[in-house]
């Protein structure tokens, strides 16, 4: 008889949320090579871990390549690592497991995601008193719960998964990069999973793919902006362009980013940001101040 653990997934998608999460699930579920859960969040090592390996195996669809789709892992690193590190060692028999992470600017991402939590009412059900004060906007907000910025902090996060995990384990993406060139990005996650995965992205439906291509339509005029010094001086540091960059991308929100709080959030994540270019090798400064640009 067969093992039934020797097909449970070993590649992941961990994260982030608000980074292109819907758009990617889409994209491996028109895959024939590909196995994913109808449910677009599996979360079996955070939420559902006592629920069993049984369980874990049911909710794939598919004969394909099993993937576990579930991008709030990332953030819940001291909870998650160890489980799928024990899960690697003891359920995979030698396999090594193979992470995929899309990080997007962190002032951004901290932003979007109090908006989606807001809409989908879930301060509400942690305390009427933490509604009240979500009611009263973002800001207002992380002054008086200031650990809700820690989402942001992903070195942070990353070293924590590094107890665990070799970072050669690691594919990671940098979110505004993938909206540019998504097909040259698919590539090299499909290299990196070894897996035969097609770039079509004209059978994703609904509206990830608007999105998508909303978000690299302003990514292409962010990067004419700061690569020329006149016209981002002629913006003041890009604030207007800032503006409305915000406003496009968060049509539903109970609030704009201004422009001191995209500061304040800037000089927050400075110091993760340059901590994660020394450690990836990579140059963020698209996260950074526009200032320092």
């Amino acid at each position: 008889m067969k093992n039934p653990n020797l097909h449970l997934p070993y590649r992941f998608h961990i994260g982030t949320q608000k980074a292109a999460s819907t758009f990617f699930y889409h994209w491996l579920k028109q895959n024939s090579s590909v196995s994913v859960s109808p449910l677009q969040e599996i979360n079996f090592f955070d939420h559902h871990f006592e629920k069993g390996l049984d369980w874990y195996n049911s909710v794939f669809a598919g004969k394909g390549a099993r993937i576990d789709t579930s991008p709030k892992y990332f953030m819940r690193a001291s909870l998650v690592a160890p489980r799928i590190y024990s899960y690697q060692k003891e359920v995979l028999q030698g396999k090594r497991c193979l992470f995929l992470l899309i990080l997007r600017n962190p002032a951004d991402y901290v932003f979007s995601h109090f908006q989606m939590q807001f809409n989908q009412g879930f301060f509400k059900k942690i305390s009427p008193q933490r509604q009240k004060i979500a009611e009263k906007g973002f800001e207002e907000y992380i002054k008086h719960y200031p650990g809700f910025l820690n989402r942001g902090k992903y070195f942070s996060l990353l070293s924590e998964w590094l107890k665990y995990f070799d970072l050669s384990q690691f594919k990671i993406i940098i979110f505004e990069n993938f909206v540019r060139q998504p097909e040259k990005w698919a590539k090299e996650i499909a290299d990196f999973w070894r897996l035969p995965l097609n770039s079509n992205f004209s059978q994703i439906s609904g509206s990830s793919r608007n999105k998508m291509l909303k978000y690299s339509w302003l990514a292409r005029v962010r990067q004419w902006t700061v690569k020329r010094q006149w016209f981002k001086h002629r913006l003041q540091s890009s604030r207007v362009f800032n503006y409305f960059y915000d406003r496009l991308l968060t049509t539903t929100a109970p609030e704009r980013l201004s422009p001191p709080m995209r500061q304040y959030l800037e000089n927050e994540f400075e110091p993760q940001i340059k901590q994660l270019e020394k450690l990836l090798s990579i140059n963020l400064g698209g996260w950074k101040k526009t200032s320092k640009r």
